[in-house]
Parts: C-alpha cells; structure tokens; sequence
C-alpha cells in the first residue's frame, strides 16, 4: 500500500516555512516520504515552488549562522589504555617510477620499477620480491602472484592479460632485468 504525498505549492510552502528543511530530499522527507526524492518529485516540487532552491538555500544558511554564534567545547577523554605506544609507522617506501613502465601506479608497476631501477645487472628474486613486498606491504604469497604474471613477459612465452605490451622480461635464472620495446 503505497502512500499518496501531496505536492502541491500550499503543502511545500507549509513545510518550508515549518521545519525548515534544508534539502530537497529533506523537504521531501518532511512531506511524508521515504528514502531519497525521485527526481520526477523534486522536478514536481521544483515547478510548484519556483523559487524552492533560493528557499531551501536560506534555510541552509539560517542553520549555519546559528552553529557559527555558539561555542562549542570539546572534550577529549583520556585513553584507557595508558601505556599504549603510537601507532607504528607505515613501512612502505616509495620507488622511482620509470617513465616508459606501461602500468598504472601500484601493484605491477611497482615490480618493473624495481627490475629497471636495478639497472644493467638486474635484480636477484629474492631481493625483488623482498623489496616487493616492503614497498607495497603486500605478503609473500600475494607478491609471488604478481611476479608470476611479470615472468610471462619473458621473450617466447603466452603473455598473461594482465601483462602489457612494450615490457620484456630478460631471467637468467633467478636473476631479472628488463628492456622496454
């Protein structure tokens, strides 16, 4: 049973004045409805009322005035747990982004930075995945994942979809370099 909201200039004009409603939803939910106005209503009060948003905007600016006049004072309560220690410091360090890496920042591109910020020599797995995971605090597991689908940039093999085109992987071994095309 659904119920009937009258939307006529009277019964606006009645709430605007009354409640002081300072949105149109709110006006809305003043009149009797529920949840956020249709946008068929409020074009309905917009035309009944036509200066309904100048109205709306008043009341808006009638309930900030009053907020700004009164002091407010806070009061902070002690912590319970007095001998807690500050919250650790985020571990996380920033790679230098190289500027022909295709991938948006985080996540893959932050291993292909680390692979040609390792220059002509490359990189060690172990090292990268380790330097991996301190960069994005990722786990072990997760980082592993990753570089599974950086390897399938290597020269010869299916690329996974995830990895880009104009990167190749050069792996001798466990040791990684790249080149970008």
């Amino acid at each position: 049973m659904s119920k009937t909201i009258q939307l006529n200039a009277e019964s606006i004009s009645h709430v605007l004045q009354s409640s002081k409603p300072t949105s149109l939803t709110g006006l809305w939910k003043a009149l009797g409805g529920s949840g956020s106005v249709s946008g068929s209503a409020s074009k309905r009060m917009r035309e009944a009322v036509p200066n309904i948003l100048d109205r709306l905007a008043e009341n808006k600016a009638a309930g900030t005035s009053k907020t700004e006049d009164q002091v407010i004072s806070l009061k902070t309560k002690p912590s319970k747990k007095a001998g807690k220690k500050p919250a650790k410091a985020s571990s996380k360090t920033v790679v230098p982004r190289h500027p022909s890496n295709p991938f948006r920042p985080g996540g893959y591109a932050t291993l292909v930075d680390l692979i040609a910020n390792a220059g002509a020599k490359g990189i060690g797995k172990e090292d990268l995945l380790k330097a991996y995971c301190k960069a994005t605090g990722m786990d072990l597991q997760h980082a592993k994942y990753n570089l599974s689908v950086i390897n399938s940039g290597e020269a010869g093999r299916n690329r996974h979809r995830s990895m880009k085109d104009g990167v190749t992987i050069l792996r001798d071994v466990d040791n990684y370099r790249i080149r970008f095309d």
